[in-house]
């Protein structure tokens, strides 16, 4: 058809067409084809070049299929995948945050950095539109890698937590010539760390509070924390006992228990840290005032998933006065 065609108007053609070679085999050519004509302009004739160019088709279908197969891989990656020009220009969007935020970037009507303002402006939140758009004049303006957090509105309007972050493309000169961004929904992941974080800021409010002396020691019983309640009682903090030339917990043992009484404890400590049994011992401890009065000391240890000893905690309760009661008690009936 494009022969008969060219034949009857005597217009040059072009076409690309599959020619049988000798051996059978079907191969991909480029035809062209002029006319040559006399003085009056009438073609006297045809002259064709064919040109075998079955590799490069071939080569140019792979290349197809090799597109093919990474929008496919960059659609089904579970992140925000987007592309932008060297002038920060939205280019790309894959499918997954077309559909995160119901938008097309090639259906927005505005061009170069107007298209990135349009952006941030349709779905940025309105708090982290100016601190994202400082952080990405800083990469284009720089070449640095763009890292930030920030709010992205998703389709149905609710705005989500998002880490972003940008990478330049460089030519062998070092041009940038893109800059290729994965962005991750982290919503979940924060409001998760922040319920932990209340969590632990409310069991601390309880420790913290709780009328009873506290105490927190690591795996090998060294103190790591002590409560208002238990620094008030001794009169003193963990830090003035380092330095010494003794460990902290030898240190508070000999400072805090009653010399008639160290010896014991330290012994029971001793067997706890060993054994990892929990402990529970009378004895006598020195007040901030120089007074020693009787407490109750409960160790317990703390594991892992593991069953590995992370902490052990300890309790101690001001009985002097039931001790004093019951030796009162006790001289009575003797």
């Amino acid at each position: 058809d494009t022969v008969h065609r060219s034949l009857v108007s005597g217009d040059p053609f072009s076409i690309k067409y599959r020619m049988r070679r000798f051996d059978g085999a079907y191969r991909w050519v480029d035809g062209r084809a002029e006319p040559l004509r006399d003085q009056n302009g009438g073609i006297t004739q045809w002259y064709v070049i064919s040109v075998d160019i079955d590799d490069e088709m071939r080569a140019q279908e792979a290349l197809r299929d090799r597109e093919r197969e990474l929008s496919q891989l960059v659609d089904i990656v579970p992140s925000l995948l987007w592309r932008l020009d060297p002038e920060g220009t939205p280019a790309f969007f894959n499918q997954r945050l077309i559909d995160f935020l119901g938008l097309d970037i090639n259906d927005m009507e505005t061009q170069g950095p107007s298209r990135l303002a349009a952006f941030i402006d349709a779905a940025i939140h309105p708090d982290d539109a100016a601190g994202l758009t400082e952080a990405l004049q800083h990469s284009f303006a720089t070449g640095e890698r763009f890292a930030k957090q920030y709010r992205l509105r998703r389709a149905d309007g609710v705005y989500r937590w998002v880490k972003g972050s940008a990478e330049p493309l460089r030519d062998e000169n070092g041009q940038i010539i893109q800059w290729y961004g994965l962005t991750h929904d982290i919503d979940d992941q924060l409001r998760i760390q922040e319920e932990l974080r209340e969590s632990e800021r409310s069991l601390w409010q309880i420790v913290e509070t709780l009328p009873a002396m506290i105490d927190c020691a690591a795996p090998d019983g060294e103190p790591i924390y002590r409560n208002p309640q238990l620094r008030d009682f001794l009169g003193y903090k963990l830090e003035e006992l380092d330095g010494t030339g003794k460990t902290r917990l030898d240190a508070t043992l000999d400072a805090g228990v009653h010399p008639d009484d160290v010896a014991e404890v330290k012994e029971n400590y001793a067997h706890s840290l060993r054994t990892g049994e929990p402990y529970a011992r009378r004895h006598r401890l020195r007040r901030f005032d120089g007074e020693y009065r009787w407490v109750e000391t409960r160790a317990a240890p703390m594991r892992n998933a593991e069953g590995v000893i992370v902490q052990w905690n300890v309790i101690c309760l001001d009985i002097d006065a039931e001790v004093r009661a019951e030796e009162d008690l006790r001289q009575a009936r003797e």
